[in-house]
């Protein structure tokens, strides 16, 4: 007797604009038409939204698209279908979030992106850092550390940061394979938020400011290659691109536990859009920043 397809709970059922047709999600992931059906009689994922006007056709979220390759991911990695799906749904229960950069690169398809090493990530964070100090005011900050070890050697930078804006959060993996003091994991100043192992999230470096005067949102994630350090690298200034990873962020940290980001999702970031930010100087002040410390080098 077949096994019954899981249905995806409806407290899971995805917040974001469903606005993608079925082909469209099909394009978006490398997957064929008949193959996301087969899927969603088999195992009842993708879920879809059905419109309630012109016959109820399939809709579908930049979210999914993200499920979808996380399940082709494991599936690439010899995972069973069923078992590839029950796992990403499971993900999403545990209010795990995908990938940051995955999921605002999803939303927002025409991103540029360009491959950077380590010294040339650190010099746009600093610089970015050194805007929030100028311009931070009333913002809301997050930063991906990927582990606790690399979020102590910017333990002070943070505390001044967060003493600037109106919210901080960081993610970090807390290290508990070795006897080193980390006893700075923990600031009341800075909700920090500790990532389980494995998680995309461990993968990624992350600085986010959505505020009144500065808007602007450095996405990068680590790439597997032997050798120096190397980064999959989206920045951008456009505010719906921050406000989405604002949001995103905030999602995940709600979903770990913090109630002020649940708050900010209630209320400072509840708005998918935001206009423009104020400081048209603060952005300026920022290009010529970043400029400097690459020269620098």
């Amino acid at each position: 007797m077949a096994e019954p397809p899981r249905r995806e709970p409806d407290h899971l059922r995805d917040p974001q604009p469903h606005v993608l047709s079925i082909g469209a999600l099909a394009a978006a992931t490398g997957m064929s038409v008949p193959a996301l059906r087969a899927w969603e009689e088999r195992y009842g994922f993708p879920a879809p939204h059905r419109t309630q006007e012109g016959g109820g056709h399939r809709r579908y979220s930049a979210r999914d698209i993200t499920t979808i390759r996380r399940v082709l991911e494991r599936q690439a990695a010899g995972t069973g279908v069923r078992e590839a799906v029950d796992a990403a749904l499971a993900e999403r229960e545990r209010g795990v979030l995908l990938s940051v950069h995955g999921e605002v690169s999803a939303a927002h398809p025409g991103l540029p992106r360009t491959t950077l090493a380590k010294p040339a990530v650190l010099a746009l964070s600093r610089a970015i850092e050194d805007e929030v100090v100028l311009s931070g005011a009333g913002g809301h900050l997050f930063g991906g550390f990927q582990t606790v070890r690399h979020h102590a050697a910017s333990r002070a930078r943070w505390q001044e940061l967060a003493g600037l804006v109106a919210s901080a959060h960081a993610f970090a993996q807390p290290d508990h394979s070795d006897h080193s003091d980390h006893s700075g994991w923990s600031d009341d100043e800075v909700v920090l938020v500790d990532l389980p192992p494995g998680v995309p999230l461990t993968r990624e470096w992350l600085l986010v400011h959505d505020g009144p005067a500065l808007a602007t949102a450095l996405l990068a994630r680590e790439r597997p290659d032997d050798g120096p350090r190397t980064f999959e690298v989206v920045w951008t200034v456009d505010p719906a691109v921050v406000r989405t990873a604002a949001r995103r962020c905030a999602a995940a940290a709600s979903a770990a536990g913090s109630e002020r980001a649940t708050a900010l999702l209630a209320g400072a970031l509840s708005d998918p859009r935001r206009t423009p930010p104020s400081g048209r100087w603060a952005t300026e002040r920022l290009l010529q920043g970043v400029a400097s410390r690459l020269a620098r080098g």
